[in-house]
């Protein structure tokens, strides 16, 4: 079914969100130290730190009006370069993002305390933000977290991510609950102008096997679908200053449900139906070409390996030409081939033009398994073992919930004795936390153990084993414990 007016309404807005652009310095520019006075972006007090208990902010901080309160928290990405280009600059980001919000959607904290806005890394890659409430100088307002990791990771884009949570939280009472969760996301994807992009990603998901699509209010679940099809549904039947009024009364405390059933033209017909056929007919204008060219693509490369693989890109060259996205998932595919065969030269040309950056990475749809893969290649011969610990540092960081982690920290473990002594410490202790002391190998433990002996270190190799707890107690280990005994005795040492 035509609807000429989608591409049209939503034009409008899509061009006035798309002045929001990258405003960081470079990112090899001064980082400013946490706590260190002003933020010279907006000249409020930079309060980076953790979260007081009980949602209390830090004390000290100075309440402002309508200017949120940016803030930055890295963690363990304290000096990752990535990390660094995102916080320089962070304030500006949340002041044009805050600035845009006004101007495309209408949504202010001219009547609320502002939120405070804090760039951190959550406990996995989703979501990629959050909103709760906290209490600073005797006043509710929002707290958003913005998860670091899909920023550096390049899977969100942050401009985009600033808009979609600065919605949500513009849509908050200082009293009250707030609207319900696909509302917040109908917001967001109206300031930020990515509805179609949001389409595409939900037609891509659920072509891969995702859940069947569902429209409903009430489920929580299914709140993404609901946004969409709203969005699609506002633009054919309605306008943007109509959305931005409907908007305006759902922050003033209004039933979105009710509103958004007249906005369409009859305040007591539910949407459901309607919203579902026109999600429907956007998800089948979805070209998924693409993705089944990468599938036969990948299931060449298993069958016929690397030879074949390149012999199936000559016969579909004159066929489509390929997207961004389809050339670095071939490149992904060259990269994997070439591991399997030992062809280092081909693994390091393709690393040469696809190298593990954060705007080649946006492209994959498994970004995890291409840094695991770079590392492995640096660890053939000829390759720099300090690089393929950078890469599964980065790996650690950014994908915990990845489910190809136990191949990463197998690597990583194997790595541990080409490093220096430093790093293979700092290895060793990424390995433990993340499989506990019985899923060292026996090797691992010996090693280390012989290293530090070496150093005339007997105290830390003791150390060393007693943290492994029962697992020092192993039979195979009573060698090294003996040697420990002896370098203890030993009064030269």
């Amino acid at each position: 079914m035509a609807r000429p007016r989608l591409a049209v309404l939503w034009l409008l807005a899509a061009l006035v969100a798309s002045g929001v652009a990258c405003r960081g310095r470079d990112a090899r520019g001064a980082r400013r130290a946490a706590g260190s006075g002003l933020d010279d972006a907006t000249g409020l007090p930079d309060v980076t730190g953790p979260i007081g208990e009980d949602g209390e902010a830090p004390a000290g901080e100075v309440l402002p009006t309508d200017t949120p309160v940016a803030t930055t928290d890295p963690g363990p990405y304290a000096d990752d370069e990535r990390y660094i280009a995102l916080a320089d600059g962070f304030a500006d980001r949340v002041r044009a993002a805050a600035d845009r919000l006004e101007l495309v959607a209408g949504l202010t904290f001219r009547d609320r305390a502002a939120p405070r806005v804090v760039l951190r890394p959550l406990r996995a890659e989703v979501p990629a933000w959050t909103v709760e409430r906290e209490v600073a100088a005797g006043r509710r307002r929002s707290l958003i977290e913005v998860n670091l990791r899909p920023l550096v990771s390049g899977r969100e884009d942050p401009d985009r991510i600033l808009l979609r949570a600065l919605a949500e939280a513009a849509l908050v009472p200082a009293s009250g609950t707030p609207p319900a969760r696909w509302f917040a996301w109908f917001a967001g994807h109206f300031a930020a102008g990515d509805t179609a992009d949001g389409v595409e990603r939900l037609a891509r998901a659920t072509a891969r096997g995702g859940p069947a699509i569902r429209v409903d209010p009430e489920d929580p679940a299914h709140a993404e679908a609901t946004a969409l099809a709203v969005a699609l549904l506002l633009a054919e039947r309605s306008s943007p200053p109509d959305v931005r009024r409907l908007l305006t009364l759902v922050a003033d405390g209004d039933e979105p449900t009710r509103l958004v059933r007249k906005a369409l033209g009859d305040a007591t017909a539910p949407f459901t139906g309607d919203g579902r056929e026109i999600l429907e007919d956007a998800m089948a204008r979805v070209d998924l070409e693409s993705d089944r060219l990468v599938a036969r693509l990948r299931d060449v490369l298993e069958r016929l390996g690397p030879a074949g693989l390149e012999a199936a890109l000559e016969e579909e060259a004159g066929r489509l030409t390929p997207s961004d996205r389809v050339r670095a998932e071939v490149e992904a595919l060259r990269l994997e081939g070439a591991l399997r065969t030992g062809d280092v030269e081909t693994g390091r040309a393709v690393l040469a033009r696809a190298p593990c950056e954060r705007r080649f990475l946006a492209l994959l749809d498994d970004p995890a398994a291409y840094v695991i893969d770079a590392a492995r290649l640096e660890m053939l011969d000829g390759g720099d073992p300090i690089e393929a610990y950078d890469l599964l540092v980065w790996f650690d960081r950014d994908y915990p919930t990845s489910q190809v982690r136990p191949e990463a920290f197998e690597e990583l473990e194997r790595l541990l004795a080409r490093l220096p002594p430093d790093l293979e410490a700092e290895g060793l202790e990424l390995v433990v936390a993340e499989r506990g002391p019985a899923g060292l190998a026996t090797a691992t433990i010996v090693r280390r153990v012989d290293r530090l002996l070496a150093d005339a270190r007997p105290g830390a190799a003791r150390r060393f084993l007693d943290g492994l707890g029962a697992r020092a107690d192993d039979e195979a280990l009573a060698a090294v414990r003996a040697r420990v005994d002896a370098a203890e005795a030993d009064p030269t040492l």
